[in-house]
C-alpha cells in the first residue's frame, strides 16, 4: 500500500531539514560572504555558490544529534602566482586570524570548514574562474597541489532537470529518503554526492508525466528498482561521474563496500516491493517501518492507540447489536464498558495496530501445539499469593501482575528446547503520554512466566510465541491476554 499521506508526513516531520536550520545556515552564509568580502584574502569572490545537497534541495535532517553539512563554492578570479595549495590556506589564514571564526575553522583537501557548535558545518571550497582558459570552473586540491576541473552550476542544472523530468519533487524526496535510509540503518556506506547521482542517472526525458512518478512511494519503488537493475549487471565497481567533467564519485568505496551497497539496495529494493504492494493499511505500515524505521508512520500510532476504545465499541456494536444499549448506557471509555459488562472480549482484528512488531519466525511444519496465557494479580511482584483473573476482566491501577504460559492439554510442559517471547502493547492516551505504548518482541526475557506493572488506564493486551530452538520455528502461538486497567 501507498500511505501518500504517511509519506508526506514523514518527509516533513523527520526527514527534510528544519526550516530554522535553513533559516541560520542562510545567516551564516551571509554573514562569511560579507567577512570575505571585506578580509585581506587576496582572491577576488566573483559568486557565492551553494553546492551539494543544499543546492541539489536534497539535504535532510541530521539523525539523532549530529550536525548537518552545507557546502559552498566560492567562485575566484585567478591570483598569480598561486598554486591550488595556496587559495585554501590563505582562506584558513583568514579566519584563523578572526575572533570569531577562529575555533569554528578546519581545513581539508579541498575546503575550509567552519562547525558551528555541531549544529552544523559549513564547507568552503575555493573555486578558480578561467585560469587557463575562458569559462573554465577548477576546484582546488590542498594535498597534492593541482586545480581539478570542476561543472558544479551545470551538474546542478542536470540535477533539475532529473526533478522536473520525475514531476511532482519526485526525484528530491526519493534522494532524501535513501539518505535518511543509509544514516539510520548504516548497513551501507555512499557518499551523498555519489547517491545522488546514481539517482539521477535512472531518470530521463520519456519518464515525464509518467505514472511511476505519480507520487513518493510509486517514485521510490521506481528508482529502487532501476538502482537494483543498474547494479546487479554490474558486479565490479562502476564509474559514477560527473556527466560533464571526468569527476568520479565511486571514489567513495573500495571494492568490498561496492559490493556491500549492491548487496544492500538489492535487499531494501525487495522491502519496498513488499510494502507497496501490501493491501491492509496497518501492515503495510509495518512493513514500510521496516525499510524506513519506527518513526514511519509515528503518528499514525497515536492517532490509532487513543481511538482504540471507540474503534473497538464500533466493532462490537455492529457485531453484536444486543450489546448497543450497554455501550450507551457505559457513556465513558472501553473500560468503563467493561466494568459495566465485568469482562470483555475484543476481536481479534480490533488488535491489529501500527506499532506491532510482526514475528520474525517461519511456522513449524510438524510439532506445533496449543498454548495459553493465566494471570495473577499482586500487591507486589514477587509475591507468591494473588488473585486469578480471566482476559477482559477489569482490574486495578497500581499492582503487579504475573502472566504464565501453559499447554492446552493441562498438562506440565518442559521448555528446555524451546525459547519463549513475549509482546506486550497498550492503548488508551495514559499511555500515549507516557510514550509507553510498546508492541515489540521482548527478546532478553525467555521465560515461561512475565511480571509487569499495571500501569495506565486502558485496554491493553499480551502474547506469547513458542520457538523451537533446533530450527527457529514457531510452534505455538497464545491467543492475545486482555488486560484491562481502571
Amino acid at each position: 500500500m501507498k500511505n501518500v499521506r504517511i509519506f508526506d508526513d514523514f518527509l516533513r516531520d523527520t526527514v527534510n531539514i528544519n526550516q530554522s536550520r535553513l533559516d541560520r545556515l542562510n545567516a551564516s552564509s551571509a554573514a562569511v560572504n560579507d567577512f570575505l568580502g571585506s578580509s585581506a584574502w587576496a582572491a577576488k569572490i566573483t559568486s557565492w555558490y551553494p553546492q551539494g545537497s543544499w543546492a541539489h534541495q536534497t539535504i535532510i535532517k541530521p539523525v539523532g544529534d549530529g550536525a548537518f553539512d552545507a557546502d559552498i563554492l566560492a567562485i575566484v578570479d585567478p591570483v598569480p602566482d598561486w598554486g591550488a595549495e595556496d587559495y585554501i590556506n590563505h582562506l584558513y589564514d583568514i579566519f584563523r586570524g578572526s575572533d570569531r571564526y577562529r575555533d569554528k575553522v578546519q581545513r581539508f583537501s579541498h575546503c575550509v570548514t567552519l562547525n558551528y557548535a555541531n549544529d552544523r558545518m559549513m564547507d568552503i571550497a575555493p573555486c578558480v574562474s578561467a585560469r587557463i582558459f575562458p569559462g573554465t570552473l577548477e576546484v582546488c586540491n590542498r594535498d597534492t597541489n593541482d586545480f581539478e576541473v570542476s561543472e558544479p552550476i551545470k551538474f546542478t542544472k542536470w540535477l533539475i532537470e532529473a526533478n522536473s523530468n520525475s514531476g511532482n519533487n519526485s526525484f528530491r524526496k526519493v534522494t532524501r529518503l535513501l539518505k535518511y535510509l543509509r544514516d539510520i540503518k548504516r548497513t551501507f556506506t555512499c557518499s551523498s554526492i555519489c547517491l545522488t547521482t546514481l539517482l539521477a542517472g535512472q531518470i530521463s526525458a520519456a519518464d515525464k508525466g509518467s505514472d511511476l512518478f505519480v507520487d513518493t512511494p510509486s517514485a521510490l519503488r521506481t528508482l529502487m528498482q532501476r538502482l537494483d537493475t543498474f547494479l546487479s549487471i554490474r558486479p565490479v565497481k562502476p564509474a559514477v561521474t560527473n556527466p560533464f567533467t571526468n569527476e568520479d564519485f565511486s571514489a567513495c568505496w573500495d571494492d568490498v563496500q561496492y559490493e556491500n551497497f549492491r548487496k544492500c539496495i538489492a535487499r531494501y529494493r525487495k522491502w519496498v516491493d513488499d510494502a507497496y504492494q501490501e493491501g491492509e493499511f496497518n501492515k503495510s505500515i509495518r512493513k514500510w517501518r521496516k525499510v524506513f524505521g519506527s518513526d514511519f508512520g509515528k503518528g499514525e500510532d497515536l492517532k490509532q492507540a487513543k481511538s482504540f476504545s471507540q474503534k473497538v465499541r464500533d466493532v462490537l456494536s455492529s457485531r453484536q447489536p444486543s450489546l448497543i444499549r450497554l455501550i450507551e448506557a457505559a457513556r465513558g471509555d472501553l473500560v468503563d464498558f467493561a466494568k459495566t459488562l465485568g469482562r470483555i472480549t475484543v476481536p481479534l482484528d480490533a488488535l491489529d495496530l501500527p506499532y506491532l512488531e510482526d514475528p520474525e519466525w517461519h511456522d513449524a511444519d510438524s510439532g506445533k501445539f496449543r498454548t495459553f496465557i493465566t494471570a495473577t494479580v499482586h500487591r507486589e511482584r514477587g509475591a507468591i499469593y494473588g488473585q486469578r483473573i480471566e482476559s477482559g476482566q477489569p482490574t486495578r491501577k497500581g499492582q503487579e501482575i504475573k502472566f504464565s504460559l501453559h499447554l492446552q492439554t493441562g498438562m506440565p510442559m518442559d521448555w528446555q528446547n524451546y525459547e519463549i517471547f513475549w509482546r506486550v502493547a497498550n492503548t488508551g492516551s495514559e499511555a500515549v503520554d507516557a510514550g509507553q505504548l510498546r508492541g515489540d518482541i521482548i527478546r532478553e526475557y525467555k521465560s515461561a512466566e512475565r511480571w509487569e506493572s499495571l500501569s495506565y488506564r486502558g485496554i491493553h493486551f499480551v502474547e506469547a510465541f513458542v520457538v523451537r530452538k533446533r530450527d527457529r520455528a514457531m510452534v505455538s502461538r497464545t491467543d492475545p491476554f486482555i488486560v484491562v486497567i481502571e
